[in-house]
């Protein structure tokens, strides 16, 4: 059976490049990220061709067909990939840029004369006729429309895939890492009898392999083995442990410091120097940092193993340091 939906590929429009998405995320305020991208005639605000909603329509415009008229997009089971993934650029630009409580707060002010009513901050979120965009509850609805809650309590997003020269793999039957690349980065396989042409000796056809420019079947080249990493798991869980330890506590309070103050009681033989304050004991501590996870739940945690890489160094563990609670 032939699918619901035609595609049209390449004729205008264009895919996401690496420079788009960086120029996306570089904005510095929402207005500039979300824009005006469908302005009346006397909007005072002018054109922002690196608002997201840009980079996003190209898209659909280089795929075509039913992709390319907003009524039919959803139509193409790549709409739903396309969309989660401008979902997932939106989101690391609230990380960055914004901090928990302007994520819900700040809006594009809601200009007549450049945005559809229908899009502005008070405006009902069509179907959820009891939701609206701003936060909180008035009246008898109730206003969603940047909450954390999504993210706090439904989904997050896991990280791009990434590869280097060094560590050729995207842990993904479906990317191969283009080491001919100035910079090596993951990238889709090509289907079978599709163009390889350069990609020759790269794991870079899905259930093939490239010969004489094109994706064959055939063994495909063994997959990169990522190499284990050991890392001793002795760690404190609390900046304030070195401080309990003198005072005691790793013999009083037996269970809870062997459990959280394992260094700090010499339970195991920590593969850092304990007494270099300020220096990152976790090999994840830069990509910790990256993922946000410097406030929040994991804190005592980050203040004690991560500090370099959170900008902890100013304030020393102990300024903040109490008895151990009874």
């Amino acid at each position: 059976m032939s699918p619901k939906y035609s595609r049209n590929l390449g004729q205008e429009g264009g895919l996401m490049t690496e420079h788009r998405i960086n120029q996306v995320v570089q904005q510095p305020a929402v207005e500039y990220l979300l824009a005006y991208t469908a302005p009346l005639a006397g909007c005072p605000v002018p054109v922002n061709f690196f608002a997201l909603e840009y980079t996003h329509s190209n898209v659909h415009l280089w795929v075509g067909g039913n992709m390319k008229p907003p009524v039919s997009s959803s139509n193409d089971p790549i709409f739903f990939a396309h969309h989660s993934f401008i979902d997932f650029i939106w989101e690391a630009w609230r990380l960055t840029k914004q901090s928990r409580w302007t994520r819900e707060s700040v809006f594009s002010p809601d200009l007549p004369r450049c945005a559809d009513p229908q899009h502005f901050s008070w405006a009902v979120m069509r179907p959820f006729n009891n939701l609206i965009n701003r936060e909180g509850i008035i009246y008898k609805f109730m206003i969603f429309g940047l909450s954390n809650l999504y993210t706090d309590q439904l989904y997050r997003y896991a990280p791009r895939p990434t590869c280097t020269l060094q560590m050729p793999t995207c842990d993904s039957p479906y990317l191969f890492c283009d080491t001919l690349a100035v910079n090596a980065h993951c990238v889709s396989k090509i289907k079978l009898n599709g163009r390889c042409s350069g990609f020759e000796g790269l794991d870079a056809c899905y259930d093939g392999v490239c010969q004489m420019g094109f994706c064959v079947p055939g063994p495909t080249p063994p997959p990169f083995k990522r190499p284990e990493r050991k890392t001793t798991p002795c760690f404190n869980r609390d900046p304030c442990c070195e401080r309990w330890a003198l005072d005691g506590e790793c013999r009083r309070n037996r269970n809870y410091m062997r459990k959280y103050c394992a260094a700090a009681c010499a339970s195991c033989k920590p593969s850092y120097d304990i007494a270099e304050e300020c220096a990152d004991r976790h090999e994840l501590c830069l990509k910790w940092s990256a993922d946000n996870h410097c406030n929040g739940r994991s804190t005592r945690f980050m203040q004690e193993n991560c500090r370099s890489s959170c900008g902890f160094c100013a304030v020393e563990k102990s300024a903040n340091c109490q008895a151990f609670p009874t």
